[in-house]
């Protein structure tokens, strides 16, 4: 099953960076908003210009390599697929054990298309692109 991180939009006035344990090749900075009422949007082509591959990850003895990585100066996400639980998970202190479940509007199966939220109140959210 093909995830793709397509889009990170940050509503937030902080820059990140983006990374991936999978492929090195999708890392980007991940600009700050200009205004509250206008968000950042990043693409995030990957290494075929297709999207980064969502790392699929159903234990703590996988996800040292099979996570993504957002990390600013003050708040840092890791996030992934479970696989096994069908769903989409981050954490905020680069543990497997204290994740829990990304809200939003992602359907779990096929070849689909991600945008990934940096919220205002220092959460994620994920949803399908359509």
């Amino acid at each position: 099953m093909l995830k793709k991180l397509l889009i990170v939009i940050n509503k937030t006035n902080q820059k990140y960076s983006f990374t991936n344990t999978e492929c090195s090749k999708d890392s980007i900075l991940i600009q700050a908003y200009s205004s509250s009422t206008l968000p950042s949007v990043n693409l995030t082509s990957g290494q075929h210009d297709e999207g980064c591959d969502i790392p699929d990850c159903s234990g703590p003895e996988y996800y040292a390599e099979h996570h993504m990585t957002i990390s600013g100066d003050n708040n840092t996400f890791t996030f992934w697929f479970d696989d096994y639980k069908l769903q989409y998970y981050y954490s905020q202190t680069g543990s497997y054990g204290d994740a829990q479940v990304i809200p939003g509007d992602a359907t779990p199966s096929g070849l689909t298309k991600k945008v990934i939220f940096i919220m205002e109140d220092n959460t994620l959210l994920i949803s399908d692109i359509v």
